[in-house]
């Protein structure tokens, strides 16, 4: 729905894709992940059972990549999105242009990506503003 209805704004803007893939495409890579971060020690327990990933900084919160109900969060599912992109692409740098309120998530999403897989990949946040 949200490419559909933004799409006469890309059509105005010359905006054309190779290819898309949205959220649920990741959604069987998350088990994966998971595994895989848990194997690492880098995805430790947290609060009733909830799965995290301590910061480098302490003064940072922990980031949530599996809630106590076992569910996941976009953090989880940005991480398979990521892991797909580095093995599809082998880009050398990655630039999301996103709202200033997203910027501890993408903060974290790097950390754990970066602790996950050893990456020469650049992983910039260009912060705009409030969309």
């Amino acid at each position: 729905w949200s490419f559909r209805d933004i799409q006469p704004l890309y059509d105005r803007l010359g905006v054309t894709y190779d290819n898309v893939h949205g959220e649920s495409f990741f959604e069987e890579s998350v088990q994966k992940i998971l595994e895989e971060g848990r194997a690492k020690g880098i995805f430790v327990d947290g609060k009733e059972g909830a799965w995290i990933v301590l910061p480098d900084d302490l003064n940072d919160p922990p980031a949530v990549v599996r809630k106590s109900d076992g569910t996941t969060l976009y953090l989880t599912r940005d991480l398979a999105q990521m892991d797909f992109f580095e093995k599809e692409y082998s880009p050398h740098v990655r630039v999301w242009v996103v709202d200033v309120a997203q910027s501890r998530h993408f903060k974290q999403r790097f950390e754990v990506y970066k602790k996950l897989r050893n990456t020469p990949t650049q992983f910039v946040h260009v912060i705009f503003g409030r969309m």
